[in-house]
């Protein structure tokens, strides 16, 4: 469980870092280029994440 929430926080700090400019009038001090990248990186983690830990509950019940 606790991947799946890891993974959740890390897609919502993606989202953040995507459109917080917009939507929640932040500043970031780095190049588009930088953002997309760690908008990319923060988002595929945060989905392997998200994989892992529903993997984890589903093969946990199956077990059973």
């Amino acid at each position: 469980m606790g991947e799946l929430i890891r993974g959740i926080i890390f897609i919502l700090f993606a989202v953040y870092v995507m459109y917080g400019q917009q939507l929640f009038n932040a500043s970031f001090d780095i190049s588009e280029t930088a953002k997309i990248i760690l908008t990319i990186v923060l988002g595929g983690y945060g989905l392997f994440r998200v994989y892992r830990g529903l993997k984890g509950i589903f093969s946990h019940e199956e077990s059973n």
